[in-house]
């Protein structure tokens, strides 16, 4: 995949957690993303409680994880990122 289709796919990620956000604002349900564990640190095993480095949009999935969280007490109640690991072969 290029670069600038994994950007226009990390864009578009972006603009619908925001319009889900904007949609939710001041209903109290909860904003619900799904996003794998990114900015892993070699080392050590990652966690989920480990926070993602990722916030720009043309970031790794858009920074969702982050901006889904700047939403809770924007008008959204609470935001729950949920986050899958995924192995890869060596």
């Amino acid at each position: 995949m290029s670069m600038t289709v994994a950007g226009n796919i990390h864009r578009t990620e972006r603009a619908a957690v925001e319009a889900l956000a904007g949609a939710l604002a001041g209903s109290g349900r909860p904003l619900m993303v799904a996003n794998a564990l990114s900015g892993l640190v070699e080392g050590r095993s990652a966690v989920e409680t480990d926070q993602s480095p990722e916030v720009r949009p043309g970031s790794d999935r858009g920074g969702i994880e982050n901006l889904a969280l700047d939403y809770v007490g924007q008008g959204c109640e609470r935001a729950h990122p949920v986050r899958a690991v995924c192995a890869r072969a060596r």
